[in-house]
């Protein structure tokens, strides 16, 4: 599925064989602060990654937060994993 500066992918994760979702942001747009349309986005795709990293791996995280489970970035994107 589209977002605002890039994908949504359903995944498997090669390591556990878990099914996985997948976030993907274009770097382009993020370090921009625009959509994929132009539009201005105040959104912080890294610090969303980071926080949601953090969040999940507090002691006492609320089960009715996403898990986050990994990032990593490429030449044109960052990516970040969360529990399916």
């Amino acid at each position: 599925a589209d977002t605002l500066q890039g994908r949504i992918y359903a995944g498997t994760d090669l390591i556990t064989g878990q099914q996985v979702v997948i976030k993907e942001a274009w770097r382009q747009l993020v370090h921009s602060g625009r959509s994929r349309k132009g539009h201005r986005v105040p959104e912080d795709f890294q610090k969303e990654r980071e926080l949601t990293l953090q969040l999940t791996n507090l002691p006492n995280c609320a089960e009715g937060i996403v898990r986050g489970i990994d990032q990593w970035d490429d030449e044109h994107c960052y990516y970040y994993t969360m529990e399916y």
